[in-house]
């Protein structure tokens, strides 16, 4: 995959070690637990794309070879906060909570704190993401998700009163964390489950493994955010549709 530059390296051998780091950065991220998970998450319900769950449901592979540099940022944020929280916060404070829900579902809680009952998920963010953020307040998927986790945390015996999203810019500093907190809404993630049932049924009936035309046929909701979607496929238009090589996208 080819890498943007912001301009030309001071000489041959920079040329060399940009290579060289690129291609483990890469490697290491195309073999990476979260890469290779086959598991539905709180994040996959949240999205609004029901061709995106029918993708990930029938285990297509992804076509989309975006620049996984923001997401690789991103974990390592999660991982470092995870570490600091377990060292010097509050100990009634809960890091990368496993959380089964359902028959088929499992994802990780980022934070729960116990005494005040609320649900935190870590965002790492763009430049353009925290923007919209401090400016509209988080997207719904957003908000979905966090009430998915805070229905994990109540089948572990929890008591849920809010759920909460914390920013973090990837450009930034301490002062630009944007925070918001809203009411626990348990109906957010029923529907959210609700959505997977349905979704297999469209899938029995419309058989795409067997006609992949029908791909086409299971509803999408394109945005902005289908250049990061595994499944989008640049190489394909409008008028050839879905299929199982992937998406065309907006």
């Amino acid at each position: 995959m080819q890498i943007d530059s912001f301009g030309p390296p001071s000489s041959p051998e920079a040329t060399w070690l940009k290579e060289q780091i690129t291609s483990v950065i890469l490697r290491a991220e195309s073999t990476s637990p979260r890469s290779l998970q086959g598991e539905l998450g709180a994040s996959d319900l949240s999205n609004p794309c029901d061709r995106y769950i029918a993708y990930k449901l029938m285990g297509v592979p992804g076509h989309n070879n975006a620049d996984p540099w923001p997401a690789i940022v991103g974990t390592g944020i999660h991982m470092w906060l995870e570490q600091a929280i377990d060292r010097v916060g509050p100990t009634n404070w809960l890091t990368e909570q496993e959380l089964p829900i359902g028959d088929q579902i499992l994802s990780h809680g980022d934070l729960f704190l116990i005494n005040e009952g609320w649900v935190v998920d870590h965002k790492s963010a763009g430049k353009d993401r925290m923007t919209e953020v401090t400016k509209n307040g988080p997207p719904q998927k957003y908000i979905n998700q966090v009430n998915i986790y805070g229905l994990g945390y109540e089948a572990q015996g929890y008591t849920v009163n809010k759920v909460a999203l914390v920013f973090y810019p990837r450009a930034g500093r301490l002062r630009d964390i944007w925070t918001w907190v809203g009411p626990y809404q348990p109906e957010l993630a029923f529907h959210a489950l609700d959505r997977v049932p349905r979704i297999a049924d469209q899938i029995r009936s419309l058989d795409p493994v067997a006609f992949p035309h029908r791909w086409e046929q299971i509803d999408a909701t394109p945005s902005h955010d289908c250049g990061y979607c595994p499944f989008y496929n640049v190489e394909r238009t409008a008028e050839q549709g879905a299929s199982d090589d992937g998406c065309p996208g907006r």
